[in-house]
């Protein structure tokens, strides 16, 4: 089949990227997000299976993987009207649409977890959510036909490559042992070794990770971490985001709980972590950099404070599942029918969260993961995000639709 994808997200991590940028070949230092990951991957997994890709997004055109890319300087009218594909997928957009022939399958892969897609729903064939517990909120957000009908949905689950964590198999060029992982500084000429070893947890240094919008519970962290590092000087907070792009972006200006963290965060919360030397702040960086980083963690936090539905699956506990931490989670969203056996949960309730986060974060740097942790390390995988993608665009839709009343 001819597949389009379009994506609805904006220009965040840069108008420039190449498409690239989630290879191993690559060698900047952008990223994207985890709904650009997921755009970008299962359009790969898509070509894989066999079907002739294209992916209209706000990045720089050319092809990777088999994927053909098209930046957003060609019209988007035009492109659809030049590739007349058998399916379009808008990744949080349902502007595509209104260009479909009659025949052509419109996908929804809904990444954004409220109503922001803006146009014609009975143009909308199907709804793709990362998660069920995702997909049950799409009545109270409004995805409804003119009718009033939901549409029907089905659910690709959103990520990962587990060849970054040690799972073996193929790697780019490269096929790496299980429990190593490819060496990206090796040179065959200087010698060395392709392949380096997975750390165990137990000899990983006394490191704690946050790699998530610091809306997310990285307030709380910060705010016991003096605690921590008075029970416990070795431990080390490292924090990857571009946290002042994000206050830089306005987001404190918003009359609103959204805004009201942003402010403490600007106010107080960053100003004393930045000269606090145990914690150490890393930006964005790649995913190969990132992945990196994850296997030298002992601990994720994730102590997830929602004033709202924010978590439609959760790639940064994804990940942490895969780099072997222990991961301290907060039961919110999507996270309890994804990740339960995997993880050590937190008290739900904000405040008994924070009296609970020292100790928890003290016990899981000296007790190592869950025993399910393991089974379900590469349980969510780009290939079977492919995979499920496939099942959907063959209008295998495994989620009947439901009425609203």
């Amino acid at each position: 089949m001819k597949v389009f994808s379009v994506g609805g997200f904006s220009a965040w991590w840069g108008d420039d990227m190449p498409p690239n940028i989630l290879g191993p070949e690559y060698k900047g230092t952008r990223t994207i997000g985890g709904g650009e990951e997921a755009m970008v991957r299962t359009s790969v997994g898509l070509a894989e299976h066999g079907h002739d890709v294209t992916l209209y997004w706000c990045g720089l055109p050319g092809e990777w993987r088999g994927v053909k890319f098209r930046g957003v300087r060609d019209p988007l009218s035009t492109a659809i009207l030049q590739e007349k594909p058998d399916v379009i997928i808008g990744w949080s957009t349902i502007i595509p649409f209104q260009f479909k022939s009659e025949k052509t399958l419109c996908l929804l892969a809904q990444q954004l977890n409220d109503c922001w897609c803006v146009g014609n729903w009975d143009l909308v064939d199907c709804v793709v959510s990362p998660s069920k517990t995702h997909a049950d909120q799409l009545a109270g957000w409004g995805y409804k036909t003119s009718d009033g009908h939901v549409r029907p949905w089905t659910v690709v689950h959103n990520g990962l490559d587990p060849e970054l964590y040690g799972s073996g198999g193929r790697d780019g060029d490269f096929t790496v042992p299980p429990d190593f992982v490819r060496n990206k500084e090796w040179d065959p000429i200087d010698g060395g070794t392709p392949y380096v070893r997975v750390p165990t947890w137990k000899d990983r240094p006394l490191n704690v990770g946050h790699w998530s919008s610091p809306d997310r519970g990285l307030q709380h962290l910060l705010k016991v971490w003096p605690e921590v590092i008075k029970r416990e000087p070795q431990a080390r907070l490292h924090v990857f985001y571009e946290i002042d792009k994000w206050l830089d972006s306005g987001c404190w200006r918003n009359l609103n709980i959204y805004g009201d963290r942003a402010r403490l965060m600007r106010r107080e919360s960053l100003p004393q972590a930045k000269a606090d030397p145990t914690i150490i702040f890393h930006g964005a960086v790649t995913r190969t950099v990132l992945a990196k980083a994850q296997l030298e963690c002992r601990v994720q936090c994730y102590p997830l404070d929602p004033f709202q539905f924010v978590e439609g699956f959760g790639g940064a506990v994804n990940q942490g599942i895969a780099a072997g931490c222990h991961v301290l989670l907060a039961p919110h969203d999507a996270f309890p029918s994804l990740f339960d056996g995997a993880v050590t949960w937190l008290p739900a309730e904000p405040f008994a969260m924070v009296r609970a986060l020292p100790d928890a974060i003290i016990k899981a740097l000296h007790t190592p993961p869950p025993s399910g942790a393991e089974a379900a390390r590469f349980k969510f995988t780009w290939e079977r995000a492919a995979a499920e993608m496939n099942r959907a665009i063959h209008r295998d839709w495994d989620c009947a639709s439901a009425e609203v009343s």
